[in-house]
């Protein structure tokens, strides 16, 4: 027999106890049919008897019952002030990256790729009709009868074909660098609290950019005082004149003290930090972050 049978005919048996007990005990006192010659010293036994089996029935169900999770729900403002973001950046960028920055230069990097991406696409429409009839010379005409601005685009995109794409990744990246430099992103943080453990969402909307994104929160108290968290951003595109940057997914941890109640300042992590543990005041970040809880 297996277990589980054992236990259902174990609750059966118990059930069967308590309905034979309750039985007798209300035929002794309704005198009804053969229990009416029970004697009032053995009505008082199964009465008693009734009573601790129904509450020894009690606490055994109460016992099988999954545990009662409270969880309470918080609000919070969220400020991240960002510091120079672009001091060193170029400077560090991969062979590749720095090709999109030498091909297309300021005063404005990004509208100068999305134009040349407009003659590109149209270059290689032409290029693969070429090989058809009436359209062999299609390639050699139009460039002959191109734009000054046009022509260097086409130049330069043979020059970095194998990466031309890749530019405007790069390029974007730098373009919301250059937005959140030195500036303030601002949100509002919503979360359920269970225990130390914290999880939500966050509607946060980066410097100078007027469109909000969510993001994703979990974390945990630490310590009593400190709060841990990591953002997890999904993949999305921030708009530039009628075109579309794309933004990578990305994940960012703070570490958050509480300075007084609902009132917590903390710095963005960009190293194995051990929050609560180690100096946050000593630690170099890219952004302070301030939360204040909104009653």
């Amino acid at each position: 027999m297996e277990q589980g049978d054992l236990i259902f005919l174990y609750h059966y048996l118990v059930m069967g106890i308590i309905a034979a007990t309750a039985i007798v005990a209300l035929g002794g006192i309704l005198q009804i049919g053969i229990f009416k010659e029970v004697s009032d010293t053995y009505k008082k036994i199964l009465v008693g008897a009734l009573l601790v089996e129904i509450a020894g029935a009690f606490v055994g169900v109460y016992k099988t019952l999954p545990e009662l999770d409270f969880k309470k729900a918080e609000k919070y403002k969220i400020e991240i002030k960002y510091v120079d973001l672009l001091n060193g950046y170029v400077e560090k960028m991969e062979g590749y990256q720095q090709s999109c920055f030498k091909t297309f230069k300021e005063p404005n990097r990004l509208a100068s790729f999305f134009r040349c991406e407009e003659y590109v696409n149209t270059y290689n429409v032409l290029r693969s009709l070429a090989p058809q009839n009436g359209f062999k010379d299609s390639v050699s005409t139009w460039k002959q009868n191109i734009s000054g601005e046009k022509k260097s685009c086409i130049e330069d995109y043979e020059k970095i074909s194998g990466i031309f794409s890749e530019c405007k990744s790069v390029l974007g990246k730098y373009y919301r660098y250059t937005l959140a430099s030195n500036g303030v992103g601002k949100g509002e943080v919503y979360v359920s609290l269970n225990k130390d453990f914290y999880e939500g969402v966050v509607n946060y909307r980066f410097p100078r950019e007027e469109q909000a994104v969510i993001l994703e929160l979990s974390g945990k108290i630490v310590g009593g005082e400190y709060l841990s968290f990591r953002f997890d951003q999904s993949a999305s595109a921030l708009e530039f004149k009628s075109n579309y940057i794309p933004r990578d997914s990305a994940s960012f941890e703070v570490c958050l003290k509480r300075q007084k109640k609902g009132h917590y300042e903390g710095k963005i992590l960009l190293s194995d930090f051990k929050c609560g543990v180690e100096d946050l005041d000593a630690l170099k970040s890219i952004a302070q972050v301030s939360m204040r809880e909104m009653i």
